[in-house]
């Protein structure tokens, strides 16, 4: 005998919630979920939160690189560095909305985890073979001299002798875009 009642649960399926009416749920709640897992990323990483006017600057940087970008591939490394930088700011704890579409956003993220895990890495490599009890987090563009001496300044490394070792350690690295 069916329930007609009002409210009723299906019969001889699990409930779902998709059964209840649906009400409109706030960014921070429809990210809460599919965040755990960039977060804990984020976490291993171990990247300097900073202040939401910074975070905010991040983003507006890289959805200009994003509107100047040309080409499948550099479209795509842009895409996840907005991802990245508006991520990064959510972690930290400011509440940044995401400026891509949906897709764009899974787009962004499944080519963000590979490429900057694998710079982290890099920057892991170049610190232990300067230094073994260094770890280095970082997962700034290798390629960018200046970016290099930054890096190596804030560890306390001689940035020509550090710049040197990046480049020695790029010379059979793989990086993405």
């Amino acid at each position: 005998m069916r329930d007609t009642r009002r409210g009723a649960l299906p019969q001889g399926r699990a409930f779902v919630a998709t059964h209840l009416p649906r009400r409109e749920r706030s960014s921070n709640e429809r990210n809460r979920g599919n965040g755990l897992l960039v977060n804990l990323w984020f976490e291993w990483l171990n990247l300097p939160k900073r202040d939401a006017q910074w975070h905010r600057q991040d983003v507006a940087d890289e959805v200009q690189e994003l509107r100047d970008a040309s080409g499948l591939v550099e479209v795509w490394s842009e895409k996840a560095d907005v991802v990245f930088a508006t991520r990064r700011g959510r972690w930290a704890g400011h509440g940044i909305e995401l400026p891509l579409r949906r897709l764009d956003s899974w787009l962004g993220l499944a080519y963000m985890f590979p490429k900057y895990t694998l710079r982290w890495l890099f920057y892991r490599t170049v610190g232990h073979h300067l230094d073994p009890a260094l770890r280095i987090s970082e997962v700034r563009n290798p390629r960018k001299t200046d970016k290099l001496r930054d890096i190596a300044r804030n560890n306390g490394f001689d940035p020509v002798a550090f710049e040197r070792e990046c480049r020695r350690c790029s010379a059979w690295w793989l990086f993405l875009k």
